[in-house]
C-alpha cells in the first residue's frame, strides 16, 4: 500500500527491483537517423538484447538504454548473461531492428564493455544502417515492427501528422513530442 499520495492506502501496481552486481556492463553509442541534426529532443528508450551468436539466436538477457542527450551513450547493464560472444540487437518500435557486426562481439563480465554502431558500417550486421555525413545511424520509421519501412509505416505517420498527435509516441519518429511533417518525411 502507499502513503501520503492520495488515495492514501490504495495498493499501488507491483515494482519490480533487480539487485546485485551486473554480470556484464556494456556503454553502447547508437544514433538514430531520425535525431542526428535535432538539437533538442525527448530522451527515449531502446530495448537491448543479447542474443547467442550461433543459431538459433537465443535471447540471453535484455534491458533498456536510455538516451537523453547529443552524445547517445548509455550504460546497460545485464543481470544473467555471461562472458561470451554475442550479438547486440536494438529495437523500440520506432526503428528497423538493428543487430551488431556480423558473427557478435565478445563481452567480458565485470569488465566495461564498450560497443559503438556510429563508428563505422560494419558496425551493424549487413552495413544495415544509413550514413549521415559521416556519421552511421540506425534507421527510423519501422512502426509495425515488419523489419521493413514501407507504405504501411508512411500511412501510420501520415495518420498521425493529420491528427497532429502531441506527446510521446511511436509516430513521433524525430522525438520533438509533435508528430509533424518533418516525421513524415523521415518516413518517406
Amino acid at each position: 500500500k502507499q502513503g501520503g499520495i492520495p488515495p492514501q492506502g490504495a495498493y499501488n501496481e507491483s515494482w519490480k527491483f533487480t539487485t546485485g552486481i551486473p554480470s556484464i556492463t556494456l556503454r553502447l553509442k547508437v544514433i538514430p537517423e531520425s535525431i542526428i541534426n535535432k538539437f533538442n529532443f525527448y530522451p527515449f528508450k531502446l530495448k537491448v538484447y543479447l542474443r547467442n551468436s550461433s543459431s538459433p539466436y537465443e535471447i540471453i538477457d535484455s534491458t533498456e538504454a536510455f538516451i537523453k542527450n547529443h552524445n547517445f551513450f548509455s550504460e546497460l547493464y545485464f543481470m544473467n548473461a555471461v562472458s561470451g560472444n554475442y550479438y547486440i540487437v536494438l529495437d523500440n518500435g520506432k526503428y528497423l531492428e538493428t543487430w551488431s557486426k556480423a558473427g557478435g562481439t565478445t563481452l567480458l563480465s565485470h569488465n566495461l564493455n564498450q560497443y559503438d554502431f556510429s563508428s563505422h558500417p560494419s558496425q551493424a550486421y549487413g552495413n544495415n544502417q544509413t550514413s549521415v555525413g559521416d556519421i552511421n545511424c540506425i534507421y527510423s520509421g519501422d512502426l509495425n515492427n515488419d523489419g521493413f519501412i514501407d507504405l504501411e509505416d508512411i500511412s501510420i505517420v501520415d495518420n498521425g501528422v493529420f491528427n497532429f498527435i502531441k506527446g510521446e509516441s511511436i509516430t513521433d519518429l524525430n522525438n520533438d513530442l509533435i508528430t509533424d511533417i518533418e516525421d513524415f518525411a523521415i518516413a518517406d
